[in-house]
């Protein structure tokens, strides 16, 4: 997981110019790993599965700080009620800023990819790590293309 976040601020250092940013991330055993949860839920809920994080659930998140904060956060968990083995990874975009009453806002969550990315604990670490590098670097881009549209 902590590979996964630095993968992220590593390709994102290059195409940032404006703005601060930094990558971070939790796994099951970490207290923040409920962070973010219902973006999660309401992603899978959008690209038609169930998001299951009851026996799995790690996350790393891309964070761009500039007027507002936005986030690609990045999610593995199981699908489906029943854990059968193949993990799920999701890739969501959103904003949080705070209101001119000082509260926290975050607009609704929005997939950073047309479909979620499977790992099947079968196949081998060489192919999944190939397959989830072009499914990333597809989020990383749809991402950034959301994160330019609200900035200007």
């Amino acid at each position: 997981l902590n590979n996964v976040a630095r993968e992220l601020e590593h390709e994102m250092s290059d195409l940032i110019e404006h703005g601060e940013f930094f990558a971070d991330g939790a796994d099951r055993s970490s207290p923040s790993s409920r962070f973010s949860h219902n973006q999660i839920i309401d992603t899978a809920k959008k690209l038609g599965y169930f998001a299951n994080m009851q026996y799995h659930r790690s996350w790393a998140r891309l964070v761009i700080r500039n007027s507002s904060q936005t986030e690609l956060l990045i999610s593995f968990h199981g699908i489906g009620h029943q854990f059968q083995g193949i993990l799920a990874c999701s890739a969501t975009w959103l904003q949080r800023w705070e209101s001119a009453n000082g509260e926290q806002e975050s607009s609704p969550a929005t997939p950073a990819a047309d479909e979620l990315f499977q790992i099947n604990y079968r196949e081998p670490f060489a192919e999944v790590r190939a397959r989830f590098s072009d499914w990333l670097e597809d989020a990383i881009v749809r991402a950034l293309a959301l994160w330019q549209e609200t900035s200007i």
